[in-house]
């Protein structure tokens, strides 16, 4: 199954980037459903996903998208009408979350007021129709979603309606202004929505980017592993400079090298032993177990008996 983003999607992103402040792309991506890449894209546009006897995924992509949702993706499913349609794209994508329900959104849902403040699903009709625009018997859109665990919408199914009519249209004379613009006005929401909630969906599943802590714990212990380096360097080499204009006794010599190095070390542990203090005392790192209070010297105590254990 392809995600469809024809060219007319370049107005869509063009519109993006003039009415809010969300960089994007120049080009639309065009992705498959079984591409890893997707990972990379918190948004994800589909449409006539209903057309054509339905989606037929296969189970490589019904895994990786289930996967690529539950880990903080949003999908966007656009321009299927009727309800032949609905239960085509029902029968099909109900594989992805056999488990869980599609439920309408109503007008009081905060993705309807994200960014835009807009009275509920619209009608986008195509050109074409009966009376010139719309289609045939269909009288009114409805948004549906399949939400995860916390609530956030994951899948918005947009029925009964077409954005990507309003988004191709919107320099044609012909076309009614309103329809572009509840078009663009939807769609931004829905962006904002899915980019907003993506980031809370990471924060509370850990699934998308790894857990935030535990990154800037390994970011602080490889800076503090790079600056004990640098300091055994300087030191090494001071002595290494300074020990032979040195006049005394070699064995004076090597005692003074030895305890350079001893100095080096101490430094060194006295370093970690502040950073574990300020990690647990100022930071979600999490703490130490047994016979420990919290204290600075404790931190020390901990960093000498597992740095000297090391070395």
């Amino acid at each position: 199954m392809t995600l469809a983003l024809d060219d007319i999607d370049e107005n869509f992103l063009r519109g993006v980037a003039r009415l809010t402040n969300v960089r994007v792309m120049s080009e639309p991506i065009v992705l498959r459903f079984d591409d890893e890449e997707i990972f990379d894209y918190p948004f994800l546009y589909a449409l006539e996903m209903g057309r054509g006897g339905g989606l037929s995924l296969t189970p490589t992509e019904t895994e990786n998208l289930r996967e690529y949702l539950l880990r903080g993706g949003f999908l966007l499913i656009d321009d299927f009408w009727g309800q032949q349609q609905w239960d085509a794209f029902y029968r099909d994508f109900s594989q992805v979350f056999p488990d869980r329900e599609m439920v309408e959104l109503h007008a009081d849902h905060e993705i309807f007021h994200t960014f835009y403040d807009i009275d509920g699903p619209q009608m986008i009709p195509g050109r074409g129709g009966r009376r010139g625009f719309g289609q045939a018997g269909m009288n009114e859109a409805s948004n549906h979603a399949i939400m995860d665990d916390n609530g956030r919408v994951m899948v918005l199914i947009n029925w009964n309606s077409d954005m990507g009519d309003g988004w191709e249209h919107t320099f044609d004379q012909w076309y009614p202004t309103q329809y572009a613009n509840a078009a663009y006005q939807l769609c931004i929401n829905y962006l904002i929505y899915s980019l907003t909630h993506w980031l809370v969906s990471c924060n509370q599943t850990l699934r998308m980017w790894p857990d935030p802590m535990g990154f800037a714990s390994l970011i602080i212990n490889t800076l503090l592993v790079a600056t004990v380096v640098v300091i055994h360097y300087e030191i090494l080499r001071f002595l290494s400079v300074l020990i032979p204009r040195l006049r005394i006794k070699h064995r004076l010599r090597v005692i003074i090298g030895v305890f350079g190095t001893i100095c080096a070390h101490i430094i060194e542990v006295w370093l970690f032993g502040i950073a574990f203090y300020l990690m647990i005392q100022y930071g979600d790192f999490g703490s130490l177990a047994g016979n420990f209070d919290g204290s600075l010297e404790d931190c020390v105590y901990f960093s000498f008996t597992n740095y000297f254990h090391l070395i």
